[in-house]
């Protein structure tokens, strides 16, 4: 039962059928994937099943979402899966992706979790900073807190090939 098994929720006719009506936002918008967060931290819907009953890091993502649950919609920081998901966390390639968060409220009015949508950061900052030129190099450099480059460069190859440079 949904009570004794989080990730229940991700497998009942209600999942799906919220699966079935995101959809289009995944396909049209190119998002990767979406998560409904309840308060606790629990991810209690999700794109990905295996997803539900996983919970994200309370001490950066949830924190992230203090405004979402006073009920405004938000846009988070880039964050890759193993910071966000560190029950996910393999190690391997972890890019990664800022999220667009809207409250999901109860009958009542109060937010009780956060569907939010997630797009590679690379993506979403290539495509703002894409028209924005200053300076004689002509390009802006984007970088997450970790230093991370998320915006694209024309000396991509040269910093990859110096170390400088994640693949």
């Amino acid at each position: 039962s949904a009570s004794t098994d989080p990730s229940a929720s991700c497998t009942s006719r209600e999942a799906e059928a919220l699966r079935t009506l995101l959809r289009p936002a995944l396909e049209v918008r190119r998002f990767d994937t979406f998560d409904v967060v309840d308060r606790s931290g629990l991810i209690v819907a999700s794109h990905d099943p295996k997803r539900c009953g996983l919970r994200v890091s309370t001490s950066k993502f949830l924190a992230a979402l203090e405004r979402t649950f006073a009920g405004e919609s938000s846009f988070l920081r880039p964050f890759t899966e193993s910071e966000r998901l560190p029950a996910r966390a393999t190690g391997g390639a972890d890019e990664p992706h800022v999220w667009f968060e809207a409250p999901v409220r109860a009958p009542g009015g109060e937010p009780i979790a956060a569907l939010g949508f997630a797009e590679p950061a690379r993506a979403e900052f290539a495509s703002l900073l894409r028209a924005a030129r200053a300076g004689q190099s002509d390009e802006i450099y984007l970088f997450d807190g970790r230093g991370t480059m998320l915006s694209d460069s024309r000396h991509a190859a040269r910093l990859a090939e110096a170390g400088l440079l994640g693949a």
